[in-house]
């Protein structure tokens, strides 16, 4: 199998089979266990726009918000309307977005490589990555469309620079610039800022970025963010959003920078960094073994497309490399680059060593998941006792791998499929498996259950967070669905509404009721009310 090779009628089959699996798989079980870590947070400012019916504005517990700007809560706010404010609908985009990064890799590789190329890249590109697939993938939060909307501005502008269209490249870059700044902030500056001089002193127009062309585009991305800020200031000082403090949006990106790291944890970080993409990026990062090819490397700086993917990876991955706080999710956005140069070394032929490497590296991750699948049931997991139906779980994926392993053998030209679907595979086994674990999982279900049974208490009026009084975001958000308004927070009581207080204020309130107590911390907080 080779990079040019025509895709046969058997192979197309095989990739639309697997397409549609990887498309199930990712939706499957999405919405079965109760939102964790950043997704409570996202989903409470959601819902505030919508009881509000302020949708310029993102605010939590009522009060302002500085730290993301409101595009994707405008994204979750329509899956809210159409799902309902649950765990399915505040995922759905976030799976949406990952999917369409796939198919923006296919049609630009496509395009400027070959078919094979863009199908391979954009399969590997999706069922890889331990945090990518099996976490963000699910997860609602803001990086998955961040990540879409940020490559898809890298592939415009070499798109529209072949063209010769240098309005439409800056126009649309610059659209999509500001697409990003109102979904994440100031980072998006930094990419079409890096992108565009890597392009133009690579091609020697660097008076382009002097052009009226680009003041044009420049003017666009001002007047977008403009006429949010303009409508933002009618609430509120939108000058906030850059104050110089950890509710900031400024903060949430100079402060993951190198400026605010220390020498020592910079140089750790120089030679870890690489190590730490590697293994992010398994199973298609073991094909990092075909690239040390300097014949290979010659190749790709002759060819117009994987020269200009070189240098966009190379000038936005810099920030990143020297700054220790860094978060793989921060990255996502240029992790189809390598993945794409990965199966393009894979695809060209390179050395029989490296060949025969790759399919023993695949046949021993294709057993491990048969050896798993079969062992499902006898693993001394506690947790997989909560699920009733794992012998079934075990045959149905052990006889999926066993096929897999078949075709594997059978069929030399559906190899790389093969593996591929191996990884949806995976991806099942964690929806059917870790997922309703997550779901039954006492500390997450707890916080669940005690924030629905409060929110039906007080439905339809507010609840108020007295004082310092704290709750996690997890159960203030099951408050906000049930209750169908929104937690606030005061500093005095009153007896028209209900008040979330910890127990060590009771001792100075008196006459009322407390209607729930749940424990927390050490300390216990009350749903109260005062007598009127």
């Amino acid at each position: 199998m080779n990079l040019n090779d025509p895709i046969s009628k058997e192979e197309r089959i095989g990739i639309l089979l697997v397409v549609l699996a990887l498309a199930a798989s990712l939706f499957a079980n999405l919405g079965v266990y109760p939102l964790y870590l950043e997704e409570p947070r996202r989903a409470l400012i959601t819902l505030e726009m919508i009881y509000s019916g302020n949708w310029i504005v993102p605010t939590e517990f009522g009060e302002f918000y500085y730290k993301k700007p409101p595009v994707w809560n405008w994204v979750q706010m329509a899956s809210f309307y159409l799902f309902g404010p649950n765990e399915f609908g505040a995922r759905f985009f976030g799976v949406v977005s990952y999917l369409l990064i796939g198919y923006v890799i296919y049609w630009f590789v496509k395009r400027f490589q070959s078919e094979r190329l863009a199908i391979y890249s954009s399969l590997f590109f999706l069922t890889t990555g331990s945090g990518l697939i099996y976490m963000n993938s699910a997860s609602g939060e803001i990086d998955l469309l961040y990540c879409v909307i940020t490559f898809l501005m890298f592939m415009t502008i070499y798109y529209h620079h072949e063209k010769k269209k240098y309005l439409q490249l800056f126009v649309v870059a610059y659209l999509l610039t500001a697409l990003g700044a109102l979904t994440k902030g100031l980072p998006s500056g930094v990419f079409v800022g890096f992108t565009l001089f890597g392009l133009f002193v690579d091609k020697r127009q660097f008076r382009m970025l002097f052009s009226y062309q680009h003041i044009l585009g420049i003017a666009l991305l001002t007047l977008i963010v403009g006429s949010y800020a303009y409508a933002y200031y009618q609430f509120n000082d939108f000058t906030l959003f850059f104050q110089s403090d950890d509710e900031s949006l400024v903060e949430q990106s100079a402060g993951k920078t190198f400026f605010m790291s220390s020498l020592p944890s910079i140089i750790t970080h120089l030679f870890t960094f690489p190590f730490s993409i590697v293994f992010d990026l398994l199973p298609v990062s073991i094909l990092v073994i075909f690239v040390f090819n300097r014949e290979l490397v010659k190749r790709w700086w002759k060819e117009p497309f994987m020269r200009y993917l070189l240098i966009t990876l190379g000038v936005n991955i810099l920030i990143y490399w020297l700054s220790p706080m860094t978060r793989t999710r921060y990255m996502y956005m240029l992790y189809p680059i390598p993945v794409i140069f990965f199966v393009y070394a894979l695809l060209s032929g390179t050395s029989k060593w490296r060949q025969q490497v790759w399919h023993v590296f695949a046949l021993v991750l294709q057993f491990l998941l048969l050896i798993g699948c079969i062992s499902l049931p006898f693993l001394p997991v506690e947790q997989l006792t909560l699920l009733d139906n794992v012998v079934w779980l075990s045959c149905i994926f052990s006889l999926a791998m066993a096929g897999i392993i078949y075709l594997y053998f059978k069929k030399k030209a559906l190899r790389l499929l093969c593996v591929i679907g191996s990884m949806v595979v995976l991806r099942f086994i964690f929806d059917f498996t870790a997922s309703p674990i997550r779901a039954l999982q006492s500390d997450m279900l707890n916080r669940k259950n005690e924030g629905i049974a409060i929110g039906q208490l007080v439905k339809p009026y507010p609840v108020y967070m007295y004082k310092d009084s704290e709750i996690s975001r997890q159960r203030i958000f099951y408050i906000e669905q049930q209750s169908e308004n929104f937690v606030r927070l005061s500093e005095q009581l009153d007896s028209t509404n209900y008040f979330l207080v910890d127990e060590k204020y009771l001792a100075e309130i008196e006459n009322f009721t407390s209607y729930y107590e749940t424990e927390l911390n050490h300390t216990k907080l009350h749903l109260i009310r005062l007598a009127k």
